[in-house]
């Protein structure tokens, strides 16, 4: 049995039953449930290692707006072409797909 008290953890729906969802969570743990406790805004998390720098554009090239530590979660806006656009606290900017869990790569989220 688990119980989440992270605020917006992201996980990834594995399968669907009528009211049920197998989730999975960053840590890879696997379980059921209930659809009326899930939330349909996306969310990810900082991937483990260096602080990952957050782009005023969807270019390595632009200037980086602030750095993201480890397990930093974000709410995702939009994203396409192996960018997000996230939102920590107050702060928005975009990360690259690969420094986040929660959005796949080649996936694009209107």
């Amino acid at each position: 049995m688990w119980l989440y008290k992270r605020r917006d953890l992201p996980i990834r729906v594995v399968k669907t039953y009528p009211n049920w969802r197998m989730i999975e969570d960053p840590e890879g743990t696997q379980g059921w449930m209930l659809v009326s406790l899930l939330s349909d805004r996306r969310t990810a998390i900082v991937k483990p290692g260096d602080p990952r720098p957050i782009h005023a554009k969807a270019d390595g090239a632009s200037r980086v707006r602030f750095n993201a530590e480890q397990g930093v979660v974000g709410h995702i806006e939009h994203c396409g072409n192996g960018w997000c656009h996230i939102a920590v606290g107050k702060r928005e900017g975009y990360i690259r797909v690969s420094d986040i869990w929660g959005v796949s790569e080649g996936e694009v989220i209107d």
